[in-house]
């Protein structure tokens, strides 16, 4: 994900944090997210739209490359082929090449 985080700036407030957000780990990453989950919202209301669209035979996974080619044409507007990419890295939890409803 090529996510650089000061671990030095992270740590040095006042006051424990007891969790944190994505936008302050990760700011570029989460505005990426950020982007294409409002996008996904008005495009295909909601996940469980765009997975239909992706797999319509209803397998259960999208893999990377369906995931990309998929949506190529449909956000070309939106974002480009390497943030489609990184969108898909992002969403693939257990990085196991193939994303479910789930994540």
């Amino acid at each position: 994900m090529g996510v650089h985080v000061d671990a030095l700036a992270l740590f040095q407030g006042n006051s424990e944090p007891q969790s944190f957000k994505l936008e302050d780990l990760a700011p570029e990453p989460a505005a990426l997210l950020g982007r294409f989950r409002t996008w996904v919202k008005s495009a295909f209301d909601g996940p469980a739209g765009l997975f239909s669209v992706l797999d319509p035979q209803q397998g259960g996974f999208i893999c990377r490359e369906k995931f990309v080619t998929g949506l190529r044409d449909k956000a070309s507007n939106y974002f480009t082929d390497e943030e489609l990419q990184e969108l898909f890295n992002c969403i693939d939890f257990d990085d196991g090449g193939s994303v479910t409803p789930d994540e």
